[in-house]
């Protein structure tokens, strides 16, 4: 689970967050902007949509159908929020149908599966579905990873923003250079002006340059 710090970062991943221009889909793939999950409701209504729930708002009589329907709602909310919306579809899948589609290349199940490694898991560690062989943020990352793999190149965008929640600065710009490598600018004012990143020194990012050579190297064996 992911706790902010209290700090410049946190101003500059609730700005991000609160933008609402979607990325378009990704090639060959049509973005579907109708949402059929409801708003949240009941236990939810007022909770934060960032990238952590937080404490589990669930009472144990709680139906499943219930929390799920609720949690999609929420991460329909985030998402959007964040830029990387799917179609609506996704956001009503289990797991083992997202890991499906995972399987076949499909960059909006990957992105579905990131998210919720990356901010539901004490919701969904219950599941059948779930992946416990090994760290949820691992998960998470690897599934993000294999998006820009197959195209979805925002996703770069998207560890960025995920990166300097958890406050890791250098490895949210190393993120954030990838991004700008594919010409994705939509986080430059952010990350070029944000306090937090202006006190990186040229040794940082000389480090965070390295660190996006590696992450270069790893999702493409040979340059883009």
């Amino acid at each position: 689970m992911w706790i902010f710090p209290i700090s410049a970062s946190l101003i500059f991943v609730y700005c991000v967050f609160f933008k609402d221009d979607l990325q378009p889909a990704p090639d060959g793939q049509q973005q579907d902007s109708r949402v059929s999950v409801g708003q949240p409701q009941g236990n939810l209504a007022g909770m934060s949509t960032g990238t952590s729930w937080g404490a589990s708002p669930f009472t144990a009589t709680a139906k499943p159908e219930t929390v799920a329907a609720e949690l999609a709602a929420m991460r329909f909310e985030k998402m959007k929020r964040l830029g990387y919306q799917t179609p609506a579809k996704y956001y009503e899948m289990s797991l083992g149908e997202l890991k499906a589609l995972a399987k076949n290349n499909d960059p909006y199940a990957m992105l579905q599966l990131a998210e919720q490694y990356f901010s539901e898991y004490d919701f969904i560690k219950g599941d059948p579905g779930v992946d416990k062989s090994r760290e949820p943020r691992e998960i998470a990352m690897e599934n993000i990873e294999n998006a820009v793999r197959v195209g979805y190149t925002h996703a770069a965008t998207v560890a960025a923003i995920q990166m300097a929640g958890e406050n890791d600065l250098i490895e949210a710009y190393a993120w954030h250079m990838f991004a700008q490598s594919f010409n994705d600018h939509s986080n430059d004012k952010s990350f070029e002006h944000d306090a937090t990143f202006a006190k990186m020194t040229s040794i940082d990012k000389a480090e965070a340059r390295g660190r996006m050579d590696a992450i270069n190297q790893r999702i493409y064996p040979t340059s883009h």
